[in-house]
């Protein structure tokens, strides 16, 4: 009867760490498996802040262009008013000359 029981103990222990070994590789599974969620997840974040910046560079590309368009069609401006400036002296002078010289 002691053999027996011992014997049942035996068995029972055996079940155990066989549940046991079971729900440790489960364990493991689960643990793979939410590693790998969360991987997921951080990966698509990231795209999601990739996609993010480069539009915010593009956008701020964008600006710095229209900026240095103003910026070269305001000197552009500027260089033909002090041109018409300067040929408008050029023509005073001219005469002024013109008129030293023949008066």
């Amino acid at each position: 009867m002691v053999f027996e029981t011992l014997k049942m103990v035996k068995g029972a222990e055996r079940e155990s760490l066989s549940k046991l070994e079971r729900a440790n590789k489960d364990a493991e599974e689960l643990v793979i498996k939410a590693n790998k969620a969360a991987e997921e997840q951080v990966n698509k974040v990231i795209e999601e802040a990739d996609a993010e910046v480069e539009a915010l560079i593009e956008d701020k590309i964008s600006q710095a262009k229209r900026s240095a368009n103003e910026i070269i069609t305001e000197g552009e401006r500027e260089a033909r008013q002090l041109s018409e400036r300067a040929q408008s002296k050029i023509s005073d002078a001219g005469a002024f000359v013109a008129s030293q010289v023949i008066g």
